[in-house]
């Protein structure tokens, strides 16, 4: 008897082991979710999503799942960042500028952001003196009269920064009535002084800037606020940029993080007012004006559809530092709080998800946005058919345009009666100060559209060009985005082109050529001997102290007895 059983309990011990080892097989962690990697509530990593996913009722969790399955998000967003509301809406809880999201943190500090003065620098490549700060009026304004900055008048989609606080009711994120505090850097509250103003203005740039090359309008006007917009509020982001508690010390939303969203509902049918509005804390780095823009793109970000930026070990990506071949650089969808060149991107990084060692699906941030806010009408010819016209002023140029999508060349053309010496020089909208997104590389062609001079700086993102023209003609100016560095490589540096996108300006001179003493005639250029003969000489650079000589060989010289320019 023992014989015969100990062959089957040897085989019932090998099934038991090879079921375990299929069973752990089969509870490998997933790396991507959503769309394009459809999953089950189970199949979702421990965390605050599973938790209340699988506590909801039946039709609300319905709802979430759908909505989920709209997105794609990692593992790291779907174990420690995603949340579902009791109605089955999903938002999402992002950390501040040192990583704490909650209570508690999701990686090491990042190095103190610089602001947006001009003698700022952080860890940026070293670039030339450029902007100087907007003017403001120097006065103190009403916090119900803020400044209003419109970035595309006119638009039909809307992102309004609000800055005034005030009521915040029947929405998703709490059936509590929150009466938000008036953002300040004082103990005044009824008013913006001026340094609050100029604050606010860097703010609003930046953000302009993020959303440059779509058809939304950004804007701090309070015509947009939803308490007075009367269009259609369904295609207005709202960002509300204010402290974590409110008036009355209730807790806000954001409180214990940077900013919370809802994920994917712009232009939505419930969006207004369910899922507005967006918060921001207004004391991420203390209040940095940089880091509070980047913070508010990134969750208007969310808002739009996107989730985040982030490597095969963390949730979020901090970007990578100023090389000889590059600018430093960070993702808005990650932690780009201190680098030179924040752009968005789908992945194109060392150590992504795209091309980690496990490759997923990776969002497309442009592709995503755009369905939501299109892309805006090209500004300028892309070819040297469709060319621009520029015409000198003054023997001055001077031209603005925005790169609206990657493939997106900005063509001039420009026509000289006589040779000339131009000096072009173009500069993306904030080059000197943290933040930019748009990489230049600047070319002249001539009328045979052969290139002559080309430029782009490898460590910075202007272009310029100083060259002699040696002919009149027609000439070609193109303006492409460009990239840097290699930043799919360990340890990387700089970006694809993806990302470079944005406004610029072109400004130059074209100086009329300056051409050495020559001589082009004589006439007449013979003589009877004897004779005297008046002889016009004609030259470049000629002036009425000129000294002319007849030579003959064999001869000597025979000298003018009288010389002088014809009057004219």
């Amino acid at each position: 008897m023992k014989k015969t059983s100990r062959p089957a309990t040897v085989a019932i011990l090998a099934c038991l082991c090879l079921f375990s080892s299929l069973a752990f097989a089969q509870e490998s962690p997933r790396e991507a979710f959503g769309k394009g990697n459809p999953f089950k509530v189970e199949e979702l990593p421990a965390g605050k999503l599973k938790t209340h996913l699988q506590s909801l009722n039946p039709q609300a969790r319905e709802k979430a799942m759908n909505w989920l399955h709209t997105l794609d998000f990692s593992q790291f967003d779907a174990a420690e960042h995603l949340r579902v509301d009791q109605g089955g809406g999903i938002y999402i809880v992002c950390p501040d500028d040192h990583g704490n999201c909650e209570g508690h943190s999701h990686g090491p500090a990042a190095p103190e952001a610089a602001n947006d003065s001009p003698a700022a620098t952080g860890t940026i490549a070293p670039q030339a003196a450029q902007t100087t700060e907007p003017p403001t009026a120097n006065i103190s304004v009403s916090v119900s009269s803020p400044p209003a900055y419109n970035s595309r008048p006119g638009a039909t989609r809307h992102i309004y920064l609000d800055f005034n606080g005030g009521i915040v009711s029947g929405t998703a994120w709490s059936t509590t009535t929150y009466d938000v505090k008036v953002w300040s850097q004082d103990t005044d509250r009824t008013t913006f002084n001026d340094a609050e103003q100029t604050w606010m203005r860097r703010v609003y740039e930046r953000l302009a800037e993020d959303y440059a090359p779509f058809a939304v309008n950004v804007t701090t006007d309070t015509a947009y606020d939803p308490d007075n917009y009367t269009g259609n509020k369904d295609y207005v982001g709202w960002l509300m940029i204010c402290e974590t508690t409110d008036n009355n010390g209730v807790a806000l939303p954001h409180n214990g993080s940077g900013g919370v969203a809802y994920v994917g509902v712009f232009g939505n049918s419930t969006y207004s007012p369910t899922y507005q509005p967006a918060w921001v804390t207004s004391t991420n780095g203390g209040g940095n004006e940089a880091i509070i823009a980047e913070a508010a793109s990134h969750e208007m970000g969310h808002n739009m559809g996107l989730t985040h930026d982030g490597t095969s070990t963390a949730s979020y990506y901090g970007g990578h530092v100023a090389t000889a071949s590059a600018p430093s650089w960070g993702p808005i969808m990650g932690t780009g709080y201190n680098q030179n060149v924040s752009q968005w991107s789908k992945g194109e990084y060392y150590d992504s998800r795209l091309t980690g060692s496990n490759p997923q699906s990776s969002v497309d941030d442009l592709a995503v946005m755009s369905a939501r806010i299109p892309y805006r009408a090209d500004d300028h010819g892309d070819n040297f058919t469709g060319a621009t016209a520029v015409v000198a002023t003054n023997n001055a140029i001077s031209q603005t345009g925005i790169v609206e999508t990657t493939d997106d060349p900005d063509v001039f053309i420009h026509h000289r009666t006589g040779s000339h010496l131009p000096n072009c020089k173009s500069l993306p909208l904030r080059r000197r100060y943290l933040g930019g997104n748009l990489d230049i590389i600047l070319e002249l062609y001539d009328s045979s559209q052969t290139l002559i001079s080309s430029s782009n700086p490898a460590a910075e993102t202007n272009a310029s060009i100083s060259t002699t023209i040696a002919a009149a003609g027609t000439y070609y100016l193109v303006l492409k985005p460009s990239a840097a560095g290699s930043p799919l490589v360990s340890p990387p540096s700089g970006y694809t082109v993806y990302g470079s996108l944005g406004q610029y300006t072109i400004n130059g001179t074209v100086q009329p050529f300056d051409p050495p003493l020559g001589l082009t005639g004589i006439s007449p250029s013979s003589g009877n001997p004897g004779s005297t003969v008046t002889v016009d000489i004609s030259g470049t650079k000629l002036a009425s102290n000129t000294a002319v000589k007849l030579k003959k060989a064999g001869h000597g010289d025979i000298a003018g007895t009288s010389r002088g320019l014809p009057s004219k």
